[in-house]
């Protein structure tokens, strides 16, 4: 019989434990129920933040496109080459991306101009015959009408061809901009074709453990992303029904009334989270389902959205809620068995549970811990299937045995044996609540595992133990997430990176890493006084609220910016922060990942500057791989090759080959670069447009730190026109020394030959021209007359030649020796005369116009074989900077051209390369001299001019040469008087020559004409006789060079005895004395030897004539 105050006892007893099972059952409840609450709201927000990246991203691509530059270029001149760069780049960009459908360029009436469509890993340039025109579509019409810079977001929907809806489905976001040319003129559309399908994916994949109740839906309702596929899309086909707006109206209230939430309704649990496609200035429309049809109307950016959204049905939350009563109820039975109870009727309840085996079972599998019951001695009694399946021992072979031996625990630390819960239960006969940390059951099979315990005693009516129940949990998944959550935070507290957490109220650092501690160098207790607005001493309250608004108001999921941070010694630092607004169920913070870009920022100022030089550098520079292919090549390397970088990246060197080189200088070189050594050296490559040029070139292994060669890198420079100018100072040199000794020889040839002729003219004035001996003489005169031609023209050609410049109009001049040209060149070849009106003036000597044609006539007259045609022309020509960069040996200015063109039978390149070399010919010998075009050549050049040679074997030849235009009055040459009678005189005429025989023959030549000659064969006798003459001297002639003094000086000294006295120089070749390169000082009379005696005669009279 059981005491009245035992069975009150029993009876708190029982329901104190009932109570506190009760409890304890509602906040497991709660606890489990919080986690799930806050695993969906995670979750659906990991969704919403995978979306907002992206759409960040595409809006970045579409800025860059918008104002690439070679879209302006475009947009200024769609000339077919600057299209085809436009879409090269375009392509590249697609390629590289591999996320865009199509890149577009539509023009203001909606035509596509540039389009790259991008399929199964390739990048097409759509040609243009297939081009189509979309400005009936939404998105065009859409986006023309904004302002520049502002951007149109399409809705997310279906791609549609050809009016109806691509199948299988192609999810697409059309994002676009209105384009401007230079001068500001709306020139349509830039525009990128997002594959939605990458975006959709990426959001499955950031929550698929949670796949089977995760949607996306757009601000309508309709389904884009959905647990169950055939729901998706409805709005493309005009289904409301495929919609959670018509399947659910009182969630989708719920839903479309706030940016985010959670609630409980009565068809389970839903979260939900906002995503706002459009950023700041981004405008949309309602879109259109038709292939041609107008938006239903625009979109402002906060109606714009897309549900994030998870639906737990309620049969899930009624699961866990049955599973954790379920587990309690077990427990809770076992205990009120154990308890023994004295009470009749917990007896009689006790003897049917262990009558009735199924239902002791029943019990046993209900309860989700480990439950084992031994005797007093310890020895085993029961094991449930979950302590079956921990200790690894089954029931049956439990029962007996030592509980210790079943129930092995450990010290997880030291591997000791732990206390003995049943020992110590039997000992104290008190209930035991745990087990000491760090406790190890080890299994059967020697499987470790952490647990937690407690051992009950069991009494029977008397209040004695009868057994003790052991009840365990596996602690492993506790331990792992208890692990993991250490992880973390010590992953975030030793972070290179630094980490800050804010509250989103006060801004007040809740929460500093160890890696900006370090940085900054302030204590934590300094930070946990501080806000963002210390670290950056530029930020006021207010701009950082402005920089942080977007986050606030959920227009962005995550802010990227460069600022730099203050240390606590003052020193500043740059930084790149992640900030993010995190809203859970606690106050919401910011959380900022900060990275110090320092070294970056370094990094990049050295890579820009070294990027900056070599795009600047005048030298050919390139960088190819293993193999030879380019990979970079600089803007040198366009601008002299004239290829462009889009041409040959991919390509390799070949494409330069000249085919100058043989295979084996090309072995050399790789195999000098290719066993790591530098390869130097001359190479002639050739240009896109065929024409060749000449480098140095430096080709160099590059390696990497382990000394593997990584690539190659070739500096080229070109010498082309640095070998141009030193062929020409090379010719230049070899007509100086030409020029020198023409005029050594051309002294006393000269003089020679003035002998020759003066004395043979001599001869004939005193021979009866019926005479035998007169032809004689005649021929004796024409031979003088050819070789002093034949010394002119050296003297021409090395610019020795002693002339008199005169402004002259050009087409007057020529017009002069028109019929002696026509003379020249015979009957069976038309020379024709093609001036241009309002030709300007030259300053030269008229004789050296009459060379330059007559040279040119007989060589074109040359290379006609029977009858032909010569042209003659001149015109008005100006040289800017630009194309004298381009023509070698031309300077900037004005100029005349005078050319002269014939059908003759041309010439071969490698006879062009010579034509101007002395004593260069074509013709057989005796035939030519070889010294007529190196005379033009000199003469032009000693005139400030240039020419230019153009001729084709078959196809005739032109010369054209440019002399300077001159600003004056022009006057008409005055006549050489050939042809003229020889004049008298009566004046007295002092000559002065150191040569005996010329001085005797022109003596006699002026005294047959009637002078006085005071004939002197030095400076020294000449003053002797001037100072002894008493009569009046009107004429000195003398020779320029001479002994004791030149020609000028004895003038000069004359000129005090005699002040009227005029003067007539004489030489053989130019003097530096009375001329300046050959060009006659101003006011200098000067007679070139040999002369005849009509010559002579007619310059002594014009000189003592001029006044």
């Amino acid at each position: 019989m059981i005491p009245r105050w035992m069975k009150i006892a029993l009876s708190a007893s029982v329901l104190a434990l009932l109570a506190g099972i009760f409890l304890y059952g509602r906040t497991e409840i709660e606890r489990e129920m919080t986690r799930l609450l806050s695993q969906e709201t995670l979750n659906v927000n990991l969704g919403s933040s995978v979306l907002a990246r992206n759409l960040e991203s595409i809006s970045r691509d579409l800025s860059f496109l918008s104002t690439y530059s070679a879209l302006k270029n475009a947009l200024d001149d769609p000339s077919s080459k600057s299209l085809q760069l436009l879409a090269n780049d375009f392509a590249n960009f697609s390629r590289s991306k591999g996320i865009y459908d199509q890149i577009r360029w539509l023009d203001e009436t909606g035509m596509e101009i540039v389009r790259v469509d991008y399929a199964e890993g390739k990048a097409v340039v759509v040609p243009t015959s297939k081009l189509q025109s979309k400005g009936k579509r939404y998105y065009f019409t859409g986006t023309f009408k904004l302002q520049p810079g502002e951007v149109f977001v399409s809705p997310l929907d279906l791609n549609i061809e050809q009016g109806k809806v691509e199948v299988p489905f192609k999810p697409m976001l059309r994002v676009a901009t209105p384009v401007t040319d230079s001068q500001g003129a709306k020139r349509g559309i830039v525009i990128l074709n997002y594959y939605g399908r990458n975006m959709l994916d990426a959001f499955a994949e950031a929550t698929s453990h949670i796949a089977d109740h995760i949607m996306l839906v757009n601000g309508e309702g309709y389904w884009l992303k959905s647990p169950n596929p055939a729901d998706e899309w409805g709005f493309m086909f005009k289904k409301p029904e495929l919609s959670l707006a018509v399947r659910n109206p009182e969630a989708w209230e719920k839903i479309s009334a706030s940016d985010n939430g959670q609630i409980q309704m009565s068809d389970g649990l839903w979260t939900w989270q906002t995503v706002y496609p459009l950023l700041a200035g981004q405008k949309s429309s309602t879109g259109a389902a038709d292939s041609f049809a107008q938006s239903r109307g625009e979109i402002e950016n906060k109606k714009y959205v897309w549900k994030s959204v998870a639906h737990l049905p309620r049969e899930a939350l009624t699961t866990v809620r049955q599973a954790i009563w379920l587990k309690l109820g077990g427990v809770a039975v076992v205990l009120l068995s154990l308890l023994g109870l004295g009470s009749r009727e917990l007896a009689k309840i006790w003897a049917a549970m262990r009558a009735d085996a199924e239902l002791h079972n029943i019990m046993m599998k209900a309860i989700g811990d480990g439950v084992i019951a031994t005797d007093v001695r310890g020895r085993v009694k029961l094991l449930n299937p979950v302590a079956e399946a921990l200790t690894g021992w089954t029931d049956a072979e439990a029962r007996g045995k030592q509980v210790e031996e079943v129930f092995r625990l450990v010290h997880e630390e030291t591997g000791e044996k732990a206390e003995d819960l049943i020992a110590k239960v039997l000992r104290d006969g008190h209930l035991m609540l745990g087990l000491a940390t760090n406790t190890l059951l080890i299994a059967k099979d020697g499987v470790e595992r952490p647990i937690a315990a407690s051992a009950i005693p069991i009494r029977n009516v008397q209040g004695d133990i009868t057994s003790v129940v052991l009840v365990f949990r596996n602690q492993s998944e506790k331990r792992q997430a208890e692990e993991a959550q250490r992880l973390l935070a010590e992953t975030i507290r030793a972070s290179l990176n630094e980490i800050y957490i804010f509250a989103a109220d006060t801004l007040r650092f809740l929460f500093i890493n160890d890696a900006a501690l370090r940085n900054l160098g302030y204590t934590m207790a300094q930070m946990l006084e501080m806000t963002p607005l210390d670290l950056k001493p530029t930020f006021t309250r207010e701009t950082f609220e402005e920089l942080i608004a977007p986050l606030r108001r959920h227009e962005l999921q995550r802010l990227v910016f460069e600022t730099e941070y203050r240390r606590v010694d003052g020193s500043m630092y740059p930084v790149e922060v992640h900030l993010q607004l995190i809203e859970s169920a606690g106050p919401p913070v910011f959380r900022a990942l900060v990275t110090d870009i320092t070294e970056r920022k370094r990094a990049e100022a050295e890579r820009e500057r070294l990027i900056a030089a070599i795009e600047h550098v005048g030298e050919i520079i390139f960088i190819t791989d293993l193999a030879g292919t380019i990979q970079y090549v600089n803007p040198a390397f366009e601008a002299i090759t004239g290829y462009t970088r889009e041409e040959v990246l991919g390509q390799t060197p070949r494409i330069l080959k000249s085919g100058e080189h043989g295979q084996s200088f090309y072995r050399d070189l790789w195999g000098t670069i290719t066993s790591g050594k530098t390869w130097q050296g001359r190479i002639v490559d050739k240009r896109k447009d065929g024409t060749l040029f000449t480098v140095d070139a430096t080709i160099s292994p590059v390696k990497d730190r382990s000394g593997q060669i990584v690539s190659y890198v070739a500096v080229k420079r070109d010498i082309t026109e640095y070998l141009q100018v030193a062929t020409q100072l090379q010719q230049a040199q070899k007509m100086e020394s030409v020029g020198r000794l023409a005029g050594g020889v051309a002294h006393d040839f000269n003089n020679m030959l003035s002998v020759i002729l003066g004395c043979a003219e001599i001869a004939m004035g005193r021979v009866d021209p019926t005479r035998p001996l007169f032809p004689i003489l005649l021929e004796i005169r024409k031979a003088a007359e050819r070789s002093a031609d034949i010394t002119r023209q050296l003297l021409g050609f090395a610019r020795r030649q002693m002339v008199e410049p005169k402004v002259l109009d050009l087409n007057k001049t020529v017009e002069g020796t028109l019929k002696i040209l026509r003379r020249l060149i015979g009957e069976n070849i038309d020379l024709v005369w093609l001036p241009d009106s309002g030709v300007g003036q030259v300053k030269m000597d008229p004789a050296q116009i009459n060379q330059i044609l007559a040279n040119l006539c007989v060589n074109a007259q040359d290379a006609i074989a029977d009858t032909g045609k010569i042209t003659i022309e001149t015109r008005n020509v100006t040289f800017d900077n630009d194309y004298c960069a381009r023509h070698t040996g031309s300077i900037p200015g004005k100029y005349v051209l005078l050319a002269v063109s014939d059908n003759g039978c041309g010439m071969d390149k490698e006879t062009l390369a010579n034509i101007f070399e002395p004593f260069f010919t074509t013709k057989e010998t005796g035939q030519g001299t070889g010294l007529g075009l190196a005379t033009v050549y000199g003469i032009v050049k000693q005139n400030n001019g240039f020419i230019n040679v153009y001729s084709e074997p078959g196809h005739g030849t032109t010369f054209k040469i440019y002399l300077p235009r001159y600003q004056g009055e022009a006057r008409l040459p005055r006549q050489d008087g050939h042809g003229v009678t020889a004049p008298c005189g009566q004046e007295t005429i002092l000559l002065v020559e150191d040569e005996p025989a010329i001085l005797d023959a022109t003596k006699t030549m002026l005294e047959q004409q009637g002078y006085t000659v005071l004939p002197a064969s030095s400076p020294g006798e000449a003053l002797r006789l001037a100072e002894a003459h008493s009569g009046e001297i009107h004429l000195l002639m003398t020779d320029v060079i001479m002994p004791e003094m030149n020609g000028r000086d004895l003038a000069r000294n004359l000129t005090a005895l005699y002040p009227n006295l005029k003067s007539l120089f004489m030489s053989g070749y130019t003097a530096n004395v009375i001329a300046h390169h050959g060009v006659l000082n101003e006011n200098v009379n000067f007679i070139p030897k040999p002369f005849g005696m009509q010559a002579l005669c007619v310059k002594v009279r014009e000189v003592l004539d001029r006044k």
